[in-house]
């Protein structure tokens, strides 16, 4: 599903697309063709122009192939939003003398309050029933910055990436209704400063035609404006390739958009006298300039920053051409097109929960449901739009004083705030979100290893030199004949016959030989190249301790990470600045493990790299290693040129990062580099998505390193999040395990053999160990084994620390050693 983006439809508290100037612009555009449409100042081109701005939004939403650039509906609805609001302000002090915010704010509150209320009341219960119970605390904060008119400062800070989310919501909409609320609260006080300051030093002379003999106040409100807009647009392209997300939902970066129709609503006395002719053209140019754009900008364009000019002067370009006949206002005062318009807010509400919940509840959605469901959100919308915003907007509800609606509007905020609240509250202490995660001991390496004794850990043999698998491996305590009934996936790490005749180095075939990564958030994994087949179990590493066992169905009551924890129970390396973030190109200097050591482990890659970090740091505090990390977001170790669906262009850091990677370990000379990386990333030269070429590519980077070098096979991608899925299965935790041929992919591993093959180094799988009997369960012994749904909890990779230990003894780069201290 395409990631969410949205808009408040219409300007809110707008009910009425009215030409700026009131009475007294229609002195000038009473000369125009539209004369007749507008004798009440109701522009009926900009009721089309909402129409078609709400669209495109839902088309953007229902089928991005159709409009991959549908998002900039947004765009056009802060022009809109600017013009008409600016336009209402401006008037009434021209009018009144003064602008009255008590009026202003209850005209707001009565605009945009009931459609929202009602709209986040509902779909907190419908998320409430349909999702998983670990979701419901997210949902609720999201309920409740949606509430306060925060929801964008919330998704920038932990959804990120606007076209690739981490968390997709079904309040996502409400962004940029947040913007345009945070817009209002602070609009008015400027422009009543800005007024006050141009009537000071306005002359005469500087009264606008049409402008009521005072065009100071326009004078003054217009040179503000165009501060802002300056300002803010400067920022907007400063920021876009720094911060997209800051920059996607911030209303620093989008205040010139709102700016922008602010500026045409106050220059409207000279716009209204614009020729017709040059008014008619400017109409249909905007108008197709704005379709035009939606087709051509995409979720990889770099946004707002350059492209975000295109939608936002196309939609002036429609407002200024005052709705002049024959003009665009003969395409958008159709009544199809109108009937969206006016029921344009209602319909941005529930267009995307309606659309979103069945997808993040499992259902496979074809495009023949995708109809139904857009053809639910028009009838709600409009449901919504007669019984909800007419009669707030226009009965007798509206005729309430100012102070009585505000005050009604901030009883009725602070109650779906408490709701929303106590929701997150009671979900997030059913899930135990504050059970503690077992904590590492600096001096052996680690907590609580869950009863696995490191019987056997590593020791360096020395630079060059080979060592046999550990006489006697296979002879280790094995698991029981039999599993107890109602068990999830047998046992982990099986012992077997040692490894006779590793392929291409490989310690440790997969237990998996077919099916397609699947993609996080997937609801079922894409199909196959062939049939999966049911391969026999294949040899594993033995392990240094009694195997772990699922003992039934239910989730074990000391499950560690507790299902609450498990999101945040990762492998801590950024935290401590041992690891880096998309941006930056510069390995951080960090030696964790012992800084004395005369032996150097270092671990190279992605977060599929550094998820390993914990069961290294174990081992290394037992051994005296020097451990050293090298990971980097979504850095996968191959020389290839990869593109960021984060940044929204080539990852040209991850390329910097990766030279300087290798230029260190070369003169650094480890003595083991291991290296890992998740299997799937987006290329940029055409058949680079190839695993042999991957192959090929990182074999490059090892020759270049010249250290011993062991590859780790990707572990295994899970149908779904593990944490959620087990929060609605508490008793049936098998519903939450993942088939290996689906874990593993088609070729599994075949990136890292073909590595090893080229370049000499060995590679250890422990696919058989985290997925026994061809079963990556969700829970093994008492791990959790992923806090997501392709990441291990740092709890369950530090258990797998003996594991990796015989794993990486059996390459023959290292021998272990028999006494080391205990947990």
């Amino acid at each position: 599903m395409t990631q969410p983006t949205g808009t408040s439809i219409g300007p809110p508290g707008a009910p009425r697309a009215a030409a700026p100037g009131g009475a007294v612009s229609r002195q000038v555009t009473a000369t125009s063709a539209a004369a007749a449409d507008q004798s009440d100042g109701f522009r009926p081109d900009l009721e089309g122009l909402r129409g078609i701005a709400v669209a495109l939004v839902v088309l953007y939403h229902a089928a991005p192939s159709l409009a991959p650039g549908g998002f900039i509906g947004v765009d056009a609805f802060f022009v809109l939003s600017g013009f008409l609001i600016t336009g209402l302000l401006v008037r009434e002090h021209e009018g009144r003398g003064r602008i009255d915010l008590s009026r202003f704010y209850a005209r707001r509150a009565r605009r945009i309050l009931p459609a929202a209320a009602v709209t986040i009341v509902v779909t907190l219960a419908l998320a409430a029933a349909l999702l998983p119970p670990l979701d419901l605390p997210r949902m609720a904060g999201d309920a409740v910055a949606s509430t306060f008119s925060l929801a964008n400062l919330r998704f920038a800070a932990v959804d990120g990436d606007y076209f690739a989310p981490t968390t997709p919501s079904p309040f996502r909409q409400f962004w940029s209704l947040a913007v345009e609320e945070q817009f209002y609260l602070l609009w008015p006080a400027l422009l009543i400063v800005a007024i006050g300051a141009g009537r000071l030093v306005r002359r005469p002379s500087a009264d606008l035609p049409g402008a009521n003999g005072d065009g100071g106040i326009r004078i003054g409100a217009g040179a503000a404006i165009a501060i802002v807009l300056v300002a803010s647009l400067a920022f907007s392209l400063w920021l876009t390739p720094v911060d997209a997300p800051a920059a996607f939902y911030g209303l620093p970066t989008r205040a010139w958009q709102l700016a922008l129709g602010g500026l045409l609503a106050v220059g409207w006395p000279l716009v209204g006298r614009v020729p017709r002719g040059v008014a008619v053209v400017a109409g249909w140019a905007g108008l197709a300039v704005l379709v035009a754009a939606a087709l051509a900008i995409g979720p990889t364009t770099p946004y707002p920053g350059f492209a975000a000019i295109v939608p936002a002067a196309a939609t002036a370009a429609i407002i200024a051409a005052a709705g002049r006949r024959p003009g665009a206002a003969l395409a958008l005062g159709t009544p199809p097109v109108r009937f969206a318009g006016r029921i344009s807010y209602s319909l941005y509400l529930w267009h995307w929960p309606i659309l979103a919940l069945p997808v993040a509840a499992g259902l496979v959605v074809d495009p023949a449901i995708t109809i139904v469901l857009v053809a639910a959100a028009v009838a709600a919308a409009t449901v919504s739009w007669a019984a909800i915003e007419t009669p707030f907007r226009a009965g007798r509800i509206s005729r309430l004083r100012p102070a009585s609606t505000l005050a009604v509007a901030a009883c009725a905020i602070l109650a779906i705030g408490a709701i929303s609240t106590g929701l997150a509250a009671g979900a997030s202490a059913g899930l135990d979100l504050t059970a503690t995660i077992a904590p590492a001991r600096a001096a052996d390496g680690g907590g609580d290893a869950g009863g696995i004794d490191p019987e056997l850990l590593l020791a360096p043999v020395g630079r060059g030199r080979g060592a046999s698998p550990p006489p006697g491996s296979a002879a280790l305590p094995s698991a029981p004949a039999s599993r107890p009934a109602g068990s999830v996936s047998g046992t982990v790490g099986e012992p077997a016959a040692p490894v006779d005749r590793p392929v291409t180095g490989t310690v440790g075939e997969p237990a998996s030989s077919d099916g397609r990564p699947v993609t996080a958030g997937s609801a079922s994994p894409a199909p196959a190249d062939a049939p999966p087949s049911s391969p026999p179990d294949a040899p594993s590493p033995a392990p240094a301790s009694p195997a772990l066992v699922a003992t039934g169905p239910d989730l074990p009551s000391n499950l560690a990470p507790s299902i609450g924890a498990a999101a945040k129970d990762g492998d801590g390396l950024l935290e401590r600045g041992c690891g880096m973030e998309l941006r930056g190109v510069t390995p951080p200097e960090c030696v964790l493990g012992d800084p004395e050591g005369t032996v150097t482990v270092v671990l190279v890659g992605d977060s599929h790299a550094s998820q390993w970090a914990p069961a290294f740091e174990r081992l290394a505090a037992a051994n005296h290693w020097r451990f050293v990390p090298f990971t980097k977001y979504s850095c996968v170790f191959v020389a290839m040129r990869i593109w960021s669906d984060t940044l929204g262009r080539e990852y040209t850091e991850c390329e910097a990062w990766r030279e300087k990677v290798v230029a260190r370990l070369v003169e650094m000379r480890p003595d083991l580099v291991v290296i890992a990386s998740h299997r799937w990333f987006r290329t940029i030269v055409g058949g680079d998505d190839d695993p042999v070429r991957q192959g090929a590519a990182l074999a490059s980077l090892i020759e270049r390193i010249g250290a011993p070098t062991a590859i780790i096979a990707d572990t295994p991608l899970s149908l779904y999040d593990v944490p959620a899925c087990l929060s609605a299965h508490p008793h049936d935790v098998g519903a939450c395990a993942t088939p290996a041929s689906i874990a593993f992919g088609p070729r599994p591993a075949a990136r890292e053999k073909e590595a090893a093959r080229l370049s000499g180094a060995k590679v250890v799988d422990l696919s058989s160990v985290l997925c026994p009997k061809g079963v990556c369960a969700a829970v093994l012994g008492r791990y959790l084994t992923m806090r997501d749904d392709h990441h291990l909890t740092r709890t369950f990779a530090r258990a797998l620390a003996p594991y990796l230990a015989v794993a990486l003894a059996r390459t023959g780069l290292f021998a272990p050693a028999q006494s080391p201290e205990g947990p």
